[in-house]
């Protein structure tokens, strides 16, 4: 069950899908993800394109501040380039030091971290949803890992914090412990069903939360990535038993995004 899609998801994926004439398929929780085609920009953020051929004046004065703020909230989508080369996609909303890595779970994708990436920006941080290979977990961590670098080398942000549910979970603990280079400021797994053990060699804070309710496994495994990962760490039960991503479904959404809020500012502002 790591990560599967409810009713209301499968729904919705449908929908998107018969409007972009586009096929996704999800699966079971170790062997497929719902994969998403979008057209991306190489390296850099899309081009929003002219106005075709009208005149238009210069205008020298400065942008208010509305339209800047508007400008910042905007989804940019980019791509990058892991160290062995495969082409990472990306979804950048906001601006600021802060920059926030979001790692989905199966039958989800970046897309899915929308909501939850621009209530983010509203707080001053640059959110960064990002498409794994859920066929190939082993690869998750390099993703995770170009994404940071792509925040620190490209964007230009301070701070790096770390969010994944389910298989998303397991990839940015795993990318923690696996970073050497990179500098990890702070990692939340939400409903992680794997790599308890490298959560021993997380760097910076951390959060990991689950529903009472979920399975066996993943309450664990959660449990014990809250025990094995060094101070200053923390564990939060959620009631009820929704899994990863599907607990913003249900009325302990509003406490997930709060949680993911609170965790970004402690991180970027202590």
């Amino acid at each position: 069950m790591d990560g599967l899609p409810t009713r209301r998801h499968l729904l919705r994926l449908a929908g998107i899908a018969s409007v972009l004439g586009l096929a996704g398929c999800t699966g079971s929780t170790d062997d497929t993800e719902q994969e998403t085609t979008s057209t991306e920009a190489g390296g850099t953020e899309a081009d929003p394109g002219t106005t075709g051929g009208m005149d238009t004046e210069t205008d020298d004065t400065e942008p208010d501040a509305s339209e800047t703020t508007r400008a910042a909230s905007e989804p940019r989508e980019v791509e990058f380039a892991t160290r062995a080369g495969t082409a990472v996609r990306g979804t950048l909303l906001g601006d600021g030091s802060c920059g926030v890595v979001f790692a989905h779970g199966v039958g989800f994708d970046r897309a899915d971290w929308r909501p939850q990436s621009e209530r983010l920006a509203a707080d001053g941080r640059v959110a960064l949803g990002i498409d794994l290979n859920l066929d190939d977990r082993s690869t998750t961590p390099e993703y995770v890992l170009a994404a940071v670098r792509y925040l620190r080398e490209q964007v230009g942000v301070d701070d790096v914090v770390l969010v994944g549910a389910s298989a998303g979970a397991n990839a940015v603990v795993r990318a923690n412990a696996a970073a050497t280079d990179e500098t990890i400021d702070g990692t939340m797994g939400i409903s992680a069903g794997r790599a308890a053990e490298a959560a021993t060699e997380v760097q910076g804070r951390s959060l990991f939360v689950v529903s009472e309710g979920d399975s066996d496994r993943f309450v664990q495994t959660t449990e014990e990535m809250a025990e094995n990962a060094p101070e200053p760490t923390a564990l939060e039960v959620l009631p009820g038993e929704a899994h990863g991503q599907d607990v913003f479904e249900t009325d302990q959404g509003d406490e997930l995004v709060g949680l993911i809020r609170e965790f970004v500012r402690t991180v970027c502002e202590e």
